[in-house]
């Protein structure tokens, strides 16, 4: 699932200027190690392109661990919420301070 999101992501910066990113894993079961390099890679696209920080939505505390440590080793930091409305309200402020 996330190797698909490398595509859209590489795409939708090539655009343009991208202000916020919002990862919303609320509906994930398990915590695959097995994902840490593309999401290395993911984040890495988005911080390339400009981005300075990162939200997410995320129920599980182990999926928060790992998200983390992957996000300090891209130079990305996110901030976790538990709903997805809590992290898109996040982003938002933050985007609206940096116009």
């Amino acid at each position: 699932m996330v190797e698909q999101a490398l595509t859209p992501a590489r795409a939708l910066v090539a655009r343009g200027t991208v202000r916020a990113v919002v990862f919303d894993t609320t509906s994930m079961t398990t915590v695959d190690a097995d994902v840490r390099s593309v999401v290395f890679e993911l984040l890495s696209v988005f911080r390339t392109a400009g981005v300075t920080a990162a939200t997410a939505a995320v129920t599980s505390g182990a999926a928060r661990m790992m998200g983390a440590a992957i996000a300090f080793g891209a130079g990305l930091p996110i901030e976790f919420f538990a709903t997805f409305d809590e992290a898109l309200a996040r982003a938002k402020a933050r985007a609206a301070k940096k116009r």
